[in-house]
């Protein structure tokens, strides 16, 4: 796993467990900078085709403008309400400087969303950036990325 923050934004760690083929991500980090305006995450969910990784999921939701767990992809709410289950702050901004966890969010094989994700080698990625209230800069914030196998 790779993982990349800005330290104009956040420091800490990131991780990813791998136990019984069950797969968790972990997160401690200070924020540094209050984030409001625009907020977009991006998850990319990418199956390997041959000697190619292909995009099956790529989306893109801006948490200052929509709150996940009411956005109109069924996909974004299910993983919303799955993530409050393990984290210390609420999904929608604005995001205040603090101290924010990640306690091991993880997908049971037994979760319904599992039963749809066909076996295979995997490509995971996560990008935020942050646009300022009247700004045009776009500023990343974080990104992760780790390659996983579904059986």
């Amino acid at each position: 796993m790779t993982y990349d923050l800005n330290p104009e934004y956040v420091k800490g760690t990131i991780n990813v467990k791998v136990e019984n083929g069950v797969y968790s991500i972990g997160m401690n980090c200070d924020l540094l900078k209050k984030i409001d305006g625009n907020f977009w995450v991006t998850p990319v969910f990418s199956k390997k085709l041959g000697k190619s990784y292909v995009p099956i999921i790529d989306l893109k939701l801006d948490t200052c403008k929509t709150d996940p767990t009411l956005a109109e992809n069924p996909l974004i709410r299910f993983v919303s309400t799955e993530a409050k289950k393990f984290v210390s702050f609420g999904l929608m901004c604005p995001y205040e400087p603090g101290h924010y966890v990640v306690n091991d969010f993880t997908f049971e094989k037994s979760n319904a969303l599992m039963n749809f994700i066909p076996k295979g080698n995997y490509h995971v990625s996560l990008t935020s950036r942050h646009q300022p209230p009247g700004s045009k800069e776009l500023n990343k914030v974080m990104s992760l990325s780790f390659y996983a196998d579904f059986e």
